[in-house]
């Protein structure tokens, strides 16, 4: 569980990061990061109950 909320935290922080950094009005690295990290968190969550 804290493993999923630290993903989606991390996406979501770097990609506000790299909109600053950029200079990214419509927040499209926030977006993608977020959704990325969203589906890399339900990846670990899923490999890890297969164990």
């Amino acid at each position: 569980m804290i493993q999923m909320i630290a993903t989606m935290c991390l996406g979501a922080w770097a990609g506000i990061k790299l909109d600053e950094h950029f200079h990214v009005k419509s927040q499209l690295f926030t977006i993608f990061l977020t959704i990325f990290s969203v589906i890399a968190a339900i990846y670990l969550v899923i490999r890890g109950l297969m164990k």
